[in-house]
Order: structure tokens, then C-alpha cells, then sequence
């Protein structure tokens, strides 16, 4: 019995040894617990790994900017770069006269972007056509223009796939002549440090706009001579980082971020070109074969002979030279191609008249009498009933796309011929710091009697909306975008920044829904959402916090370079389309604003895409192989 019991006890001994040493062998080598089975099913559903020290991989490291990758991680499949609906979006560029604006140069991005500027500037007939895919049905379109060297109020544009649109916009700005432009080249220093002067004691130098616009480049205090209404000074800066709309390895990125710095030295020649082409296109030196000349007065409606009205000579829509009375009336065009032309004439407050006539080796002679047709006339009070002398009316129409504009004279009254049908007109302020409609618009129709535009006391403009971008510490004294779109006009423009205490501000605004918006470039953008203004009181956003920028580190196989060493770009991820974007280079890492994006490379093996998500002050390693 007591032999039985010895054997039984053995054997329990021998059991409980056999579990220990099982127990203790799983000890050393694990199955797939819980974090290696979360480790495996990052590496083969996604793209991106949870961040950690190189050391912790097998395999050496690299200087390159990547890591090695041991070979069992394996990258994800390739996302989809899809845009499958197509925006048309035609515009026609005019100025105050009706006459086509050549080589205006067109900047375009949705929402939540930088400017493009898209690579063609509009053509002899005044029109530019932009064409681009979306990853939506509908989207959102932020527009500027630069016509004859002079931004244009912003605009955005409400767009549907599938549906071509066409706007019309008028614009202010005569083309300067190239020996302006060239003196501009020429200044010292001290000289720009003098224009400086000279521009802030005078306030207000229309003449000289078109030549910071043209120029493009003079962007600080001393260098500027023209756009010395800060708030316009910071709408010219944020178009010298605008980069052009071309795609490269992504086809379907029209659109890109701000860059960091201006533009390179080949954009900026290309920019200054094409306005330059403008003067030369207007005088018709831009014609070919053989040509003639016209020449004749201009009258208005009384037969007195008018000054400073503009003679085009048109070939359908196409503008072949165009020419502005002296001050007797007098005007003449040269190199007008041989054929049949359209003559036209005024086009402002005083009428038009026109005429087609054939030019031929001997000069042809028009002389002129300007007519009001199909006219709008009103007046513009304030709330007191005191005239609104220079201030803007700008009409656009409901039917179709046509815009106008006038200036109110110092009697109070102002004159719009032409109107084809029903519009809107919408009410400018003459001071440089209010740059948006005041008021919503009124509704007018051709030759219905005197309209009166009033400012109402109900609806007053006096709101002031503030804000301070708060940046990281690496960012501080960078370039920094405020802008604000009136949601009922859809205008949009630039806040004026404090030289002090590093505040935005928009002054003048009247009651109605706003959409505000901060960038810096490297850092992102910022949507401050939409604000509702009462017209009274000030609406102080407080700080626009900018969060930080994260970590990025790209893990390759062995002996395969890294994806930066050759062709690639950068594109961040929004709602409606896929943006290139800048990147920066700290050591063995890339810095990017938190956000999703794709990283587009090309070697010997072709065309690879990875995507990957940034997030603030946080490191993320991402895996690339393309064997």
C-alpha cells in the first residue's frame, strides 16, 4: 500500500515538472499574443506603423531620411487617387469699358488651401478656362485675378460637376508702359526706401498699383510703392507663394499649399512677362502680317469731345489694339491686322458707340458719338442722406454672365449703360481698410428711373473682427494669411495685419454670416469657422492656435534608396480634391502640418504611391517597398 502511494506521488512529481517546463519554454517564445497580433495586423492592413527608435529593428538604419525594414513588414496596398467628376469653369475678364483684359493672371484653390495660379493667363478675348477633377459632386472655388498688374477682389464660386459655368468679372487697372516698369527695376535702396515715403504721405497712388502687381516680388514695407494699404500689401504677398497649377506625378493635384518663400526666379520672369504682353497686345504690336491704322475723336452724348475713354479694335471677341482719348478727343490705333474690325468706343458712364470698318493700307478715319442705352442711373446716400462720392458700384447680372462698374461722381450719382437684364448692385466703400460689400445687394433693373442705393441704419456696417494666429515657436515671424469671405456675396478678402501686436483685423463689417480662415505656410490652415456679425460690436477671436508639426520617418528594405532620393512630390488629402504640398527636411526626418497625405515617387520600377496620416508633435514611420 505505502508502495503504491510512493509510485502515485512520483508520477504526480513527474506531471507537475512537465507543466513547469512547458510553461516555462512558452515563457521564452511566445505565440501571437495580443501585441504581436496588433503588430501584424498594422503592418499588413496599413500603411503606417506605431512610431518607434530605429534600434528596435532589425537591420541597420539609414542617413537617407529611411530605416530598414525587416522582410516581414509589409507596405499596403497603393490608395485610390480617383477624381472622378470634372469641374469646367470659363471666366470672362473685362474692364469698366467692356474691353477684354489679355494676360490677367488667374489664382485658384478650394477651400482650406493655398492659391494656385493656374497656368494660363487669359487670352486676347479676355476669357481663361480652368478644367480639373474632383473627388465630389459639388465644391467650393476661391478666385483671384490679376488684371493689368491690379489684384481684383477675391471671389468664391460655388461649382457642380458635370455642369460648365461661366462668370464674368470686371476689373479696375490700366496697363503701365514698359519704361515704367523698367525704371522700377532700376531703384536703389534708398530709392525704394524713398518710394516707400512718399507713397504713405500721398495715401492713395492708383497710378502706381499696376506696378507693384506687375513686379510681384517687392513685398515688404521698404520695397512696396504701391500697396500701401496693409491689408492689400498682404493679399500681393500671399500671390508671390502661390506655386502653378501643374500636375506632375499626381494627375489629378491642379491644385497646391502656399509655399514657404516666394516664388523662383523663372516664375517671377514668367509672371512679369505675361503682364508686360498685356501693354504690348493693347497697342497691337503683337500683330502679324500686314496692317493699318485708324484714328478719329470721341464725343459724348452732348457732342462735347470726352477725355480718357478707351477705342478698341476687336476681331469678334478677340482684342487687336486699343487706344484712350487726349484731351481733345483725339485717339489713334496702329498695326491693326487688314480686314474686317470692330470699332468700340466707351463703354463707361458716358455710353459707347461702335461701328465695322474695313482696314486696309490707307488710315481710316471714325469720328464718334457716344450714346446711354439700356442704362441703370442712381445715386448713393448714406444713412444721413450725404452723398457717397467714389465709392463702387459694382453690377452683376442674374440671367447671365455679365458685371459692370461705376463710381460714384462727387454729386452722388452714378450711371451703368449697357445692362443687358436683372442684376444686382453691390455697394463699396471708398476706404482702403473696408474691402467688402457694405450690404448684401440691391436688385435693379435697365431704364426703370433713378435706383438709390442708402445705407441703412438698421443695418449698419461697423462690426471689426479680430483675431491672433498662434503659432509654434519655430514659426514665429513667419508669413501669416488671414482671410475672410462674406458668405451672402461671396467675396472674399484679406485682413489687415498689426505691425505691433501681431492681430488681424477686418474693419466695416455689416450684419451677415463670415468665413474666416488663417494659413502659414509649413504650418497648414487653420478654418476658424464661420462668425455671425451684427454690425455694432467687435467679434475678437482670440488666438488661432496652429498645432505643431509632426515627425515623419520612411522604412525601406535593404539596399533600396529611399523614395526622396529621386522624383517625388507631396499632396495632402482634403474633402474635395488632393493638394500638393511643401515639405521641410529636419535630419533623418520630414516635418509635415498634422493631416492625411500621400507620398508620390518615381523610379526604375515606376510610379509608387504610399498614404499616411501626420499627427501633431508625434513621429510616424511609414513603410515603402517596391520590389
Amino acid at each position: 500500500m505505502n508502495g503504491r502511494r510512493r509510485w502515485r506521488a512520483a508520477l504526480l512529481a513527474i506531471v507537475l515538472l512537465a507543466v513547469a517546463l512547458l510553461w516555462w519554454v512558452g515563457d521564452e517564445d511566445p505565440g501571437p499574443g495580443e501585441e504581436a497580433l496588433a503588430e501584424a495586423a498594422l503592418s499588413s492592413a496599413g500603411v503606417v506603423v506605431p512610431a518607434a527608435p530605429l534600434a528596435t529593428l532589425p537591420g541597420p538604419a539609414r542617413d537617407d531620411l529611411t530605416g530598414s525594414v525587416p522582410p516581414r513588414l509589409e507596405q499596403a496596398p497603393p490608395p485610390a487617387l480617383d477624381h472622378p467628376f470634372e469641374y469646367d469653369l470659363e471666366l470672362i475678364v473685362r474692364d469698366a469699358f467692356g474691353v477684354p483684359s489679355p494676360d490677367a493672371l488667374v489664382f485658384a484653390g478650394p477651400l482650406g488651401c493655398g492659391l494656385s495660379r493656374w497656368p494660363e493667363a487669359t487670352g486676347d478675348d479676355g476669357r481663361a478656362r480652368l478644367h480639373w477633377q474632383g473627388k465630389r459632386n459639388a465644391m467650393t472655388l476661391r478666385l483671384a485675378v490679376v488684371a493689368a498688374g491690379v489684384l481684383q477682389p477675391q471671389r468664391l464660386v460655388e461649382l457642380d460637376a458635370g455642369r460648365p459655368r461661366t462668370l464674368a468679372l470686371v476689373v479696375t487697372g490700366r496697363p503701365q508702359d514698359d519704361e515704367a516698369l523698367a525704371a522700377l527695376r532700376r531703384r536703389t535702396p534708398d530709392g525704394l526706401f524713398e518710394d516707400a515715403r512718399r507713397v504713405r504721405r500721398a495715401k492713395r497712388r492708383q497710378d502706381l498699383d499696376a506696378l507693384c502687381g506687375r513686379h510681384l516680388r517687392l513685398f515688404s514695407a521698404n520695397d512696396c510703392t504701391a500697396c500701401h494699404d496693409p491689408s492689400s500689401l498682404a493679399s500681393y504677398s500671399m500671390l508671390a507663394r502661390a506655386a502653378v497649377a501643374r500636375p506632375v506625378l499626381h494627375e489629378a493635384a491642379w491644385f497646391s499649399d502656399l509655399w514657404p518663400t516666394p516664388v523662383a526666379d523663372e516664375e517671377g520672369n514668367d509672371r512679369q512677362h505675361r503682364l508686360a504682353d498685356s501693354r504690348r497686345r493693347a497697342a497691337g504690336h503683337g500683330s502679324h502680317g500686314a496692317t493699318g491704322a485708324a484714328h478719329g475723336t470721341v464725343a459724348d452724348a452732348s457732342g462735347k469731345v470726352i477725355a480718357g475713354v478707351p477705342v478698341a479694335a476687336l476681331a469678334g471677341e478677340r482684342l487687336l489694339g486699343v487706344a484712350w482719348t487726349d484731351a481733345e478727343g483725339r485717339w489713334q490705333l496702329g498695326s491693326i491686322p487688314h480686314g474686317p474690325v470692330m470699332l468700340r468706343a466707351g463703354g463707361g458712364e458716358a455710353g459707347d458707340a461702335s461701328t465695322e470698318v474695313g482696314i486696309g493700307a490707307a488710315p481710316m478715319q471714325w469720328n464718334c458719338q457716344l450714346t446711354v442705352q439700356n442704362a441703370v442711373h442712381g445715386q448713393a446716400l448714406d444713412e444721413q442722406g450725404a452723398v457717397l462720392a467714389n465709392w463702387r458700384i459694382e453690377f452683376e447680372s442674374i440671367g447671365g454672365p455679365f458685371a459692370d462698374l461705376a463710381f460714384v461722381d462727387p454729386a452722388g450719382r452714378f450711371t451703368l449703360p449697357g445692362i443687358p437684364g436683372p442684376g444686382l448692385c453691390y455697394l463699396w466703400s471708398a476706404e482702403g481698410r473696408r474691402r467688402l460689400p457694405i450690404g448684401i445687394g440691391t436688385a435693379v433693373l435697365p431704364d426703370t428711373g433713378t435706383v438709390t442705393l442708402r445705407l441703412d441704419p438698421a443695418l449698419p456696417a461697423g462690426s471689426q473682427l479680430r483675431l491672433r494666429p498662434a503659432l509654434p515657436r519655430e514659426a514665429m515671424g513667419g508669413a501669416v494669411e488671414a482671410t475672410i469671405a462674406q458668405l451672402a456675396t461671396g467675396r472674399v478678402a484679406s485682413l489687415h495685419a498689426s505691425t505691433f501686436d501681431g492681430r488681424f483685423e477686418a474693419d466695416g463689417l455689416c450684419p451677415g454670416e463670415y468665413r474666416v480662415e488663417v494659413a502659414a505656410p509649413r504650418f497648414g490652415v487653420v478654418d476658424a469657422g464661420v462668425v455671425v456679425a451684427d454690425g455694432h460690436g467687435p467679434i475678437d477671436l482670440g488666438n488661432i492656435v496652429f498645432s505643431p508639426r509632426g515627425r515623419l520617418r520612411f522604412l525601406t528594405p535593404e539596399l533600396e534608396p529611399s523614395p526622396l532620393a529621386g522624383e517625388h512630390e507631396f499632396c495632402r488629402r482634403l474633402t474635395d480634391v488632393d493638394v500638393r504640398t511643401p515639405y521641410e527636411r529636419a535630419g533623418d526626418q520630414v516635418l509635415l502640418p498634422p493631416g492625411t497625405y500621400l507620398l508620390l515617387w518615381r523610379n526604375d520600377k515606376g510610379r509608387h504611391v504610399v498614404a499616411f496620416h501626420v499627427a501633431a508633435g508625434a513621429t510616424t514611420e511609414v513603410i515603402v517597398n517596391t520590389r
